[in-house]
């Protein structure tokens, strides 16, 4: 059986049938990981926003 194309967690690619397009689509998740963690910390600083303004307009310590 011949050794596939493995993704590492980094997404280095290894083996003899990496191609350049399972690299470029290994890159392509990589940053769209990052851009869905940055668009999570985002939502997450907004909610917290809106609940300390929540907490201010009742009067909620």
């Amino acid at each position: 059986m011949y050794e596939r194309c493995r993704i590492i967690d980094t997404c280095a690619l290894t083996g003899p049938h990496c191609t350049e397009s399972a690299r470029a689509t290994c890159f392509k998740s990589e940053r769209v990981k990052k851009a869905l963690a940055k668009i999570r910390d985002i939502k997450r600083k907004l909610f917290s926003i809106i609940k300390v303004k929540v907490q201010l307009l009742f009067g909620y310590d």
